[in-house]
């Protein structure tokens, strides 16, 4: 769904509610500003958003070890 931000602002809890089961995108002038989405979100697909942003070489147990220290 996209809605103005002008919508958001005159009814911020009706699009709160709404983000729980879809994702609401944010426009300004016909350009999207950010999206509203519930806290329930599928980890496969947050997973799969992350692939080409974090490097090839990234070792995620000196990543661990360094962040436990």
């Amino acid at each position: 769904m996209q809605i103005s931000l002008r919508d958001l602002v005159s009814d911020p809890a009706k699009y709160v509610l709404l983000a729980g089961t879809q994702d609401i995108y944010i426009t300004q002038e016909g350009k999207k500003l950010a999206k509203l989405t519930g806290i329930k979100s599928d980890k496969a697909e947050i997973a799969r958003s992350l692939f080409g942003i974090l490097p090839q070489d990234i070792d995620i147990t000196s990543i661990k070890d360094d962040y436990l220290r």
